[in-house]
């Protein structure tokens, strides 16, 4: 059943003030304020026994709130998807592990398959990067998401990226045959689809970055080489700016005497960081490749 948590937080929000109670009163006895607040925010889907003792403290009917709450779910969960690949794009995987755990926590309420997932592997991705889980230990966890018999929808590739932050994972900790054996599959697979071909642009890039690191640049350029001209027969900028600069770094090693060459893969990098608003990049490319810029 379709349901809108911002419009019940709205609502919650409002009710809550009207009667002068703060969020640490409402939720005494009930749950933490950080819970109430993003229950207010929206974040959080509430489950019924919370919902109850909110509405009791409210002085409203549990008919009501439900009226707020059974209402556009699809959105929800979309919103949802939607702000926490927002966070990880900006490696924010502290809210990341947060939401993720409120929402799995609210178990009875995901009715999606798709959606439960999506909110596990994300989980499981961000307890590595806040420091909650060994390295390992997540990708056992994401290899036993793969392992499950889940149909996986092929407009979201859900499966393949759960193997790319595996193959991430594995060249972060120097198991680099590991994550190379990840990012093969990852390319390998036959899918006509502009969607999939966008999304391989991004495992290119890791994939180039992973030999970079490993030492094998002739690899690495090859492979950014595959991305740049994907992302030109696509016409998509998402990558182009890292992509360019991650040529330039194999040709510092590669030909570090061929100075056009190589400035020349900067420049138009931080072109596109400029034409796209991607401050950090533009002042790390600045900051770092400054001789090339000139």
């Amino acid at each position: 059943m379709p349901v809108n948590c911002k419009k019940l937080g709205e609502e919650i929000k409002n009710i809550r003030r009207v009667a002068g109670i703060s969020q640490k009163e409402l939720a005494e006895g009930i749950c933490n304020q950080s819970e109430i607040s993003r229950i207010e925010a929206g974040t959080v889907f509430p489950n019924l026994d919370t919902l109850f003792q909110i509405s009791l403290k409210l002085r409203v009917s549990i008919p009501y709130l439900l009226l707020k709450l059974l209402y556009d779910r699809d959105d929800y969960i979309i919103e949802t998807i939607n702000y926490i690949e927002a966070l990880s794009e900006r490696k924010n995987y502290q809210e990341i592990y947060e939401l993720s755990s409120n929402e799995l926590k609210n178990g009875s309420n995901i009715k999606s398959i798709s959606f439960y997932i999506f909110l596990k592997w994300n989980f499981h991705m961000a307890s590595y990067y806040v420091k909650a889980s060994h390295y390992l230990d997540c990708i056992q966890e994401l290899k036993n998401i793969l392992s499950n018999n889940f149909v996986y929808e092929r407009h979201n590739f859900q499966d393949l990226r759960i193997k790319n932050v595996i193959a991430n994972i594995y060249a972060e900790n120097n198991c680099f045959e590991d994550s190379y054996r990840y990012y093969e599959e990852i390319i390998s697979e036959q899918i006509s689809s502009k969607a999939f071909n966008i999304y391989k642009i991004k495992v290119l890039y890791n994939y180039s970055k992973t030999h970079f690191s490993n030492g094998d640049i002739k690899k690495a350029l090859e492979l950014v080489n595959k991305g740049i001209k994907l992302s030109l027969e696509l016409k998509n900028m998402s990558l182009i700016g890292q992509l360019y600069y991650q040529k330039g770094s194999c040709y510092e090693i590669l030909e570090k005497d061929n100075h056009e060459e190589i400035a020349n893969n900067y420049k138009r990098s931080l072109f596109f960081f400029e034409l796209l608003g991607m401050e950090l990049y533009e002042k790390h490319a600045k900051e770092k490749k400054a001789i090339y810029l000139k």
